[in-house]
């Protein structure tokens, strides 16, 4: 399943992946979908710095509380500033 908030980067992803699902949803409204602990895994690539640095912390806390709260496991990797960074938090 991927998010994005992008309905162009979403249709790439449609059309590259056909059997998969996407959807369009704001990373900090996660609950509209999802419940308490749904996935083993939540991924985020190249976003926290991204919205930390458009949108302010305070958004970025509330997203990687959302993805804490689905997922039993985040994974979050930074292309944003070398050397990459990749956390993955209990």
């Amino acid at each position: 399943l991927g998010v994005d908030t992008s309905e162009d980067l979403l249709e790439i992803a449609r059309i590259r992946h056909p059997t998969r699902t996407f959807i369009r949803l704001d990373a900090d409204h996660l609950s509209t979908f999802f419940s308490d602990v749904e996935f083993d895994i939540a991924v985020g690539r190249s976003m926290k710095d991204m919205i930390v640095n458009n949108l302010g912390v305070e958004r970025w806390h509330k997203i990687e509380s959302e993805m804490k709260r689905v997922a039993s496991r985040i994974m979050l990797i930074e292309y944003e500033s070398l050397p990459i960074s990749c956390i993955v938090s209990p």
